[in-house]
């Protein structure tokens, strides 16, 4: 499996191994993070083709000036770890997406099956994205040892996203579990 040009979002942290597998089958990669040069960095030296882009996409004028320096660059992976104002940021970064089938892996944390949250916005809201565009959701679970439960090690998790960026998967993944939610650590 290669891709062309892929955009990481928020992959130098507990994502690393994710986002060095994907530099690693990516003729090109471009990585956006609060600080991504360390990263970046790592990854030439390993002989990838690897580019940081520094923006905390948060604060709406760095959101902007990402925008701007993402520039013409056609992507066609996006894998995105983001807290905040995800689906704003997701449905302007599709601009950026190939006019060929592109997919965005959206990581999101176990909150996102929060049953509390059931027929609201905050669990049912996506981005609206071109046709071209498929959207596959990656939620982070818990594991559940010997009766107690855990969070997922950085290991498990990019093992996890690693699978889901390995094949086609279905719109929405879980690593781990994340019911019974009264079993959440």
């Amino acid at each position: 499996m290669r891709f062309q040009n892929t955009l990481q979002i928020g992959t130098t942290g507990m994502l690393s191994i994710a986002g060095e597998w994907l530099a690693a089958h990516s003729e090109k990669t471009t990585v956006v993070s609060r600080t991504p040069q360390l990263f970046t960095e790592q990854l030439n030296n390993h002989g990838h083709r690897a580019q940081s882009i520094s923006c905390n996409y948060n604060v709406p004028n760095q959101l902007q000036d990402l925008i701007t320096n993402l520039g013409t660059n056609k992507y066609d992976l996006i894998l995105a770890w983001i807290h905040k104002g995800a689906v704003p940021l997701l449905e302007e970064i599709s601009s950026n997406c190939s006019t060929d089938r592109t997919r965005i892996i959206w990581v999101v944390g176990s909150d996102f099956h929060n049953p509390a949250k059931e027929g609201t916005n905050k669990r049912t809201e996506r981005p609206s994205l071109p046709d071209h565009v498929s959207l596959e959701i990656v939620v982070l679970g818990f594991q559940i040892e010997c009766g107690r439960s855990r969070w997922l090690s950085h290991q498990e998790i990019s093992q996890g996203v690693i699978g889901a960026l390995k094949t086609l998967k279905k719109d929405e993944s879980v690593i781990g579990h994340t019911k019974p939610w009264s079993s959440k650590p």
